[in-house]
């Protein structure tokens, strides 16, 4: 299962900050719509 998603980047004080928001933002994603819809798949 695989399915393309896109998490704008943020602004940090750090590389990592600034990579890290990406991803939590993809992650906060799933957790909240995507997961439901795979599951019921």
């Amino acid at each position: 299962m695989t399915k393309r998603m896109e998490g704008a980047l943020g602004s940090g004080f750090s590389f990592r900050n600034y990579w890290a928001t990406g991803f939590k933002k993809v992650i906060d994603q799933i957790e909240k719509s995507e997961y439901k819809k795979w599951k019921s798949n």
